[in-house]
């Protein structure tokens, strides 16, 4: 952000005066004293109201007081004072920026390099424009601009380096971060975003260090201290991760992603109760969206039976989880019912955002535009029910809903919880999950599908199921391709004892941070001290192909779902491959996932009620090969048969739902 120290000269009288005024405000804005600087620049502009400089830093200090409404204000008035102050045109535009006004922010950064097309910083800020709206290939060329104008702009090298990375090239992001921290030592940012590209090369130790040395180097930089706790969150270090969330919080409590990761975070601990992550899930939205307007009437034509325009928004419209779950609910879809329309948040489409793509009615790419924009597209579009497929997960867009631009909201698929928000109708849940006995956590209204809540489409290239490995082995192998974070002490003590009870049993972890030795180490110790030796636990770290991730099946007799919070994916890929799945019924949810997905399956007998008897299942049938043999031989074919993979009547009664919903809306408008 660009400062102007200099002081056109005054009227002689006033010259002193304003002169201290000014160099008061700058020492103070140096000092980080923004509200003391305002204070001086607004000093000077009583006795000069027309002068440029004084007004650009009035703007400075304003904006990193966050002020950015008034920051833009001084801005104008610099611009209109001296129509030739690049400086002030690139403050301009990167306030409008954070306005989200990002077309009136490009406009005001070409109108800077209108003047002077020789300004590193209007190209940096037009690329950050730019990848806002999603145009990368153009953010990509203004950052090499400005590189090329000012080889050692450290902020434009992290900026290139971030796009880079956005769009998997790699090797080339991290020469960019490499050049921006050679240029800049204390850049934070840099620092940070090499962080993050170690921990997606798997080079954890790394990725700790760099976010590390970002704190070390500023230790209220609250957004590495929030990576650090993704970071050990993904190692399966849940009460370390808590620890960095709540430390991003108290530096900065209106941090909505920490917040988000917080509550997930509380969702995998088991010391936690059920109430307090409720309460928390409240504080959330008390502390983010209770103060944010919503739209309260909708154009929308409150028709009860017209066809209904659903609306899906989601990040993971690619080779993630919820793909998986979301196509059978496109692809099934009643088109005389409803239309489809989804809106893509993937920064990096790949091959199966282009299959999801072939099942919607309408497909917007909505990558990196911002919250304000979206809702007016969407009230545009003339939406009529919206369906949040993230909930509190990376890249989610609850803020959007906390606008309501759509008259009825609904919440599924991608976060076994409530989200906290009092805009968001109804959560898609079904009996076994969330029975209707238990006292009501959720700010949502509980629909419960009759006929089980899960759909899910069978990977496509998936090999054929193979012959139990004990038959070769000789011996039982048990696993678990869970998320780390599921796997605590309490999972260990009890898969330790079914280990410890069936002679030369192995057990298999499989997970991307298995790649990272110390995560090794750590799970072996944790084995180790329920005399459990390290030979007996078998390691895999990440694979590139889906393929070969489902090949990992092969070596495994019977998976061992974690609690309190269970698998979902991991248990239809496993039921896929031939696996069975003894899991443990939870109290909430997440911790039910399971025992739904294998209710709807017909194995439902392989739910255990209490840890003695989940011991007892999976002793049970790891020691009968024979019978390992028969029900490897058929699940497929049971999955494909069941209402997971052919989920007509689910989707049907998820339509239904909408409809229900709508209707109650329609009801309102006719009682109003």
């Amino acid at each position: 952000m660009a400062l102007n120290y200099k002081l056109h000269a005054p009227a002689a009288n006033a010259a002193a005066d304003l002169s201290g005024h000014f160099l008061r405000g700058n020492e103070s804005l140096a000092a980080g004293d923004y509200r003391q600087a305002a204070e001086c620049y607004h000093q000077v502009l009583a006795v000069s109201p027309d002068l440029a400089e004084a007004h650009n830093n009035l703007g400075v200090a304003l904006k990193r007081l966050q002020q950015f409404d008034d920051a833009g204000i001084a801005f104008q008035r610099a611009v209109a004072a001296r129509p030739d102050f690049v400086d002030a045109y690139v403050n301009l535009g990167d306030t409008l920026r954070q306005l989200d006004r990002l077309e009136e922010a490009r406009i005001c950064l070409q109108a800077a390099l209108d003047i002077d097309p020789t300004c590193p910083a209007a190209y940096n800020n037009l690329g950050i424009v730019h990848r806002r709206l999603g145009d990368n290939e153009a953010a990509i060329q203004f950052f090499q601009r400005a590189l090329h104008l000012q080889p050692n702009h450290a902020s434009a090298a992290d900026n290139l380096g971030n796009v880079l990375a956005q769009t998997n090239r790699l090797e080339e992001a991290e020469a960019q971060f490499a050049q921006a921290a050679c240029s800049d030592a204390q850049s934070l940012s840099a620092h940070n975003h090499m962080g993050l590209l170690r921990q997606r090369q798997g080079r954890l130790r790394e990725a700790e260090q760099e976010f590390q040395t970002a704190i070390q180097l500023d230790a209220s930089y609250a957004t590495a201290h929030l990576n650090l706790g993704v970071l050990y969150l993904y190692e399966g270090r849940v009460q370390e991760a808590q620890h960095c969330f709540r430390k991003t919080l108290q530096l900065q409590p209106q941090f909505i992603k920490a917040h988000s990761n917080l509550l997930i975070s509380l969702g995998y601990d088991p010391g936690v109760d059920l109430d307090e992550l409720f309460a928390e899930h409240l504080r959330w939205q008390q502390q983010h969206a209770a103060d944010v307007p919503h739209i309260t009437t909708h154009a929308n034509s409150p028709q009860p039976r017209r066809r209904l325009r659903i609306g899906y928004i989601s990040i993971d419209f690619r080779r993630h989880p919820v793909a998986s779950f979301i196509e059978p609910i496109l692809k099934l879809r009643n088109p005389s019912e409803v239309e489809v329309v989804c809106y893509s948040d993937v920064p990096a489409p790949d091959a199966v955002t282009e299959r999801l793509e072939t099942l919607a009615d309408e497909w917007h790419n909505v990558a990196g535009i911002a919250d304000t924009e979206l809702v007016e597209r969407i009230q545009q579009d003339g939406i009529d029910v919206l369906v949040d497929l993230a909930g509190h997960t990376a890249g989610n867009r609850l803020m959007v809903f906390a606008q309501k631009p759509a008259p009825v909201q609904f919440s599924m698929l991608g976060y076994g919880n409530t989200t906290g928000l009092t805009t968001i109708d109804c959560r898609i849940t079904d009996a076994i999950c969330d029975p209707p006995e238990e006292p009501c956590r959720h700010t949502e209204t509980l629909v419960r599908i009759p006929s089980g809540s899960f759909t899910f489409a069978p990977p496509q290239t998936a090999p054929d199921v193979q012959p139990p490995p004990a038959l070769k082995n000789r011996y039982v192998t048990f696993g678990s391709f869970n998320n780390l974070a599921k796997i605590g002490p309490d999972v260990i003590a009890v898969w330790a004892e079914i280990l410890a009870a069936i002679p030369n049993s192995r057990l298999r972890l499989k997970n991307g941070a298995l790649g990272d030795e110390k995560v090794r180490q750590r799970y072996q110790e944790l084995f180790r001290q329920h005399h459990i030796p390290a030979e007996r636990i078998l390691f895999q770290g990440f694979v590139e192909s889906a393929e070969e991730h489902l090949a990992a099946y092969h070596d495994v007799d019977v998976a061992l779902d974690p609690f309190p919070y269970t698998g979902a994916t991991t248990t239809c890929e496993a039921l896929w491959m031939g696996v069975p799945v003894v899991t443990l019924r939870g109290t909430n949810y997440v911790g039910r996932m399971s025992a739904g997905i294998l209710n709807q399956t017909g194995y439902g007998y392989l739910t255990a009620a209490s840890k003695p008897q989940y011991v007892s299942t999976a002793i049970g049938i790891a020691s009968d090969v024979a019978q390992l043999s028969e029900i490897r031989n058929d699940l497929r074919q049971q999955l494909q048969s069941s209402s997971l993979c052919q989920p007509e009547s689910i989707v049907a009664e998820i339509e239904a739902a909408y409809r229900t919903a709508w209707q109650h809306w329609c009801q309102t408008q006719v009682d109003a």
